[in-house]
């Protein structure tokens, strides 16, 4: 897991009880200082990092190709075959 080296097994206790995110983004307020019985952390706006957005642009980009070779691929495939298949009725009939 991509865990901070400074997290301790307390903290991670904690944050399976109150079922805070580990690895999904940083909290503004450091969740090692709040007591668990506080709310201050309850409204703390979620940070995630730009590499995470970046990152799910490239696998959409490399998944948009990915479909787009298959189906321009399948696409010339298809019209290929038909061609040989016209052609291969029009000597058929002659014959």
């Amino acid at each position: 897991m991509f865990l901070r080296p400074s997290m301790n097994w307390v903290f991670l206790f904690r944050c399976y009880m109150v079922r805070r995110p580990l690895i999904v983004g940083a909290l503004a307020i450091q969740p090692e200082v709040i007591p668990l019985n506080s709310q201050e952390g309850e409204s703390a706006k979620q940070i995630h990092p730009k590499s995470i957005v970046f990152l799910a642009f490239a696998i959409f980009f490399a998944l948009l190709i990915f479909f787009l070779k298959t189906i321009f691929s399948l696409a010339l495939m298809a019209i290929g075959l038909g061609f040989i298949w016209q052609q291969a009725a029009k000597r058929l009939s002659a014959n």
